[in-house]
Formats: structure tokens, C-alpha cells, sequence
């Protein structure tokens, strides 16, 4: 009798402890789960010319949002090439303008006469000249970097690539706004921001400025003996000339180019004196900033949704001393004269 409850018992237990799994998995379906926790982030792009999510967008595309940019410290394209597989941007000197490459394959026409590999474009609208792509990026939505052909949506300005800027539009919900200041090395200070103003349920605006500022990392002077002299005052302007027979730099003597131009005057006395080199201030020398923007951008939609416009004003102002290419004197110290050493 003791063996046939025992019996009876165990396979009781062993009936009932499916019924408890099943009644305790009913019991968590039942629970909330975060919606976290079952979600996946969709990011959507607009690379095809339309809305789509950007993991079923047949382009090779890199996507960077506001907060990236940020992290980074990203303030204009130029800034963004470590970021984006492929892509390689290099400064033209002689024009401050980026030569921007993508796979191996540049342009490096960036005059009126040439169309960059690249293409870049700011909210659809394409930048012609390629030093308007170095205009400042802030407060954007996202930035996607497109890599291979794109001349059949984006046109023959985009060989190998295109680069599209999409800023963040204004949001119905509610005001709000966020401010953003930094500084660093070389007594640098930026700052900006947004302020999100909505009218009604179906207009809104958004403002949004920044502002850069960077001492040149160089050390030089100024020649005020050369036709720009927009970083000299009045007083280095005005100041008593120097005798062609002893013409002396700042700590050092005239070098050999100089001699050869004073020699190449001519025996106008007038065209032989020079002016001493002047030490240059490092905030508005070579390889510095000072730069800003603002943007104002209206957003109407009526008919709920069924119509949109967007409407951006946009104002951009780069008063920095552009860009030099440096000598590594380290490398050339001792070399012959003939293969440019000295």
C-alpha cells in the first residue's frame, strides 16, 4: 500500500509540473515588457530620394546623427573623412577649398570649369563650389555619406559619391531648445544651439547658430612689402621704410628670394625699399578659425500631413586666414640646396 502512493504520488508531481511551466509562461506573456527590450532602432534615410529604413536601402551608405558629430567633434565636412569607409578629404591651398575622395577617385578641378567626383548637398540644394562645403554642420537630423556611382539621382557631380547634409526640421510638439558650448587647445571656444518654437499644430519654427573660434597653432610674421595686407594695421603700414643696403628681417637678415626680388626692382629707389617683417597674431594668422552661422527654418503642414513645406534661410561667414602648406625643416635641415634642403 506505502509502494502504490509513492507510485501514485511521483506520477502526480511529474503531471503537474508541465501545467506549472505552462501557467508561469502564460504568466510572463502576460507581464509588460519594455519596449526596449523587443525593439529594434530603424533608422531611415532619404538616399534614394525617398523615405526609406536604412537597413532595405540597396545604396553602401554611412548614416551619422547630431549626437555622433558631436562626440566627435565634427564641425564641417572636412572634419567627418575618419569617419565614413573610403572617403579621404585633402585641403587645396591655394584655393581653401577640399578636394574630397572617395574610393581612390578625386577631381581635382575645383574651379567654375571642373564638377567634383563628390558631390555634396545641404537639404537637397547641391553646393556648387566646393568651398561652400566647408560651411558649418549643426543641428542636423543626420548626415549620410552615399559611396559608388550616384549620377542617376544626384547627376554627373557625383562620379563616385555623394554627401548629403539634412538639418533637423521643426517638431510640433512642444518648445524646447539645447545649447552647446566647448573650449580647448589653441584658446578655443565654440558654441551654439536651437530653440524649437511651435506657432500652431500645423506651423512651427526652429533657430539655430554656431560660432568657432581657434588660435593658429604656427608662429610667422607678415610681409608687408606683399599686395594683401588685410591682417596689417595702420601702423606696421605707415611705418618708416628700411634702406635697400641694410634691409634686416625680424632676428635674421633678408633671405636670398628677398635679395633676388630687391635686386629685380630695377634702379627705382622707390621700388628697392622694403618694410621689415611684422610678427603675426596668432588669431588671425594661418591655420586658425573664426567662422559662424545661423539658420531659420519654417515648417508647414496642413491638411494633416498631406502637404509639407519647408522653408530654410541660411547665412554663413568665414573670416579665418585659410590654410598654408608646411615644410617639415626637420627632414630638409642639411640636405644640398638642389634637392631642397638648406
Amino acid at each position: 500500500m506505502y509502494k502504490l502512493n509513492a507510485i501514485t504520488l511521483a506520477m502526480l508531481m511529474a503531471g503537474a509540473l508541465p501545467a506549472m511551466a505552462a501557467q508561469s509562461a502564460s504568466d510572463n506573456d502576460n507581464q509588460p515588457v519594455a519596449e526596449s527590450d523587443r525593439a529594434i532602432e530603424v533608422i531611415s534615410v532619404t538616399a534614394t530620394k525617398r523615405r526609406t529604413a536604412l537597413m532595405e536601402t540597396p545604396v553602401a551608405i554611412t548614416v551619422l546623427t547630431q549626437e555622433q558629430l558631436r562626440q566627435s567633434g565634427i564641425h564641417n565636412i572636412k572634419d567627418m573623412a575618419d569617419l565614413v569607409p573610403g572617403l579621404d578629404i585633402s585641403m587645396a591651398t591655394d584655393q581653401a577649398a577640399p578636394v574630397i575622395s572617395m574610393r581612390g577617385v578625386r577631381s581635382t578641378n575645383i574651379t567654375e570649369l571642373g564638377d567634383p567626383a563628390v558631390g555634396v548637398h545641404l537639404d537637397g540644394i547641391y553646393s556648387p563650389r566646393m568651398q561652400g562645403a566647408l560651411a558649418l554642420m549643426y543641428d542636423v537630423e543626420r548626415v549620410e555619406a552615399l559611396r559608388g556611382p550616384q549620377g542617376t539621382l544626384f547627376g554627373r557631380n557625383s562620379t563616385v559619391g555623394s554627401i548629403n547634409v539634412i538639418s533637423a526640421k521643426p517638431d510640433f510638439s512642444g518648445t524646447f531648445g539645447n545649447v552647446n558650448l566647448e573650449a580647448g587647445r589653441f584658446n578655443t571656444r565654440s558654441a551654439g544651439g536651437f530653440v524649437n518654437l511651435p506657432v500652431n499644430d500645423e506651423f512651427a519654427i526652429r533657430i539655430a547658430a554656431k560660432g568657432l573660434k581657434r588660435d593658429a597653432y604656427l608662429e610667422g610674421y607678415w610681409d608687408p612689402n606683399q599686395y594683401d595686407t588685410r591682417r596689417l594695421s595702420p601702423e606696421v603700414l605707415n611705418a618708416p621704410v628700411i634702406s635697400e643696403n641694410s634691409y634686416q628681417g625680424i632676428g635674421s637678415t633678408v633671405t636670398q628670394r628677398e635679395n633676388w626680388w630687391i635686386d629685380s626692382a630695377g634702379t627705382d629707389p622707390e621700388a628697392q625699399r622694403v618694410r621689415a617683417l611684422t610678427p603675426a597674431n596668432k588669431k588671425d594668422f594661418y591655420h586658425n578659425a573664426n567662422e559662424y552661422s545661423y539658420r531659420i527654418s519654417a515648417l508647414w503642414e496642413p491638411s494633416h500631413g498631406r502637404f509639407s513645406n519647408h522653408t530654410v534661410f541660411q547665412q554663413y561667414s568665414n573670416n579665418s586666414g585659410g590654410s598654408l602648406d608646411l615644410v617639415n625643416c626637420d627632414q630638409l635641415r642639411g640636405r644640398p640646396d638642389e634637392f631642397g634642403g638648406g
